[in-house]
């Protein structure tokens, strides 16, 4: 990215004693993309529902059942498909 040479991102930072922008901006471009599939954001709700239930201690048969009902009826897909 151009902003990783300019002289502004690569200044000592004060606090940290280095130039800790540039660490950030390496770091930075060894992320991987996340890839989202096409019912992402329908399942993303179910989902966090899930994980938050069976943390709790819900059976996760149950759990399970509840968040594959909920993507079905969000994505019109029908479960197991």
């Amino acid at each position: 990215m151009p902003i990783y040479k300019s002289q502004e991102f690569q200044k000592e930072n004060g606090y940290f004693g280095f130039a800790v922008y540039t660490v950030f901006g390496k770091i930075a471009e060894e992320i991987k993309p996340l890839h989202r599939g096409p019912i992402s954001l329908e399942s993303g709700k179910a989902t966090k529902e899930f994980v938050q239930a069976v943390l709790a201690g819900k059976e996760v048969k149950a759990a399970l059942d509840a968040a594959v009902k909920e993507i079905a009826e969000a994505t019109g897909l029908k479960a197991g498909e």
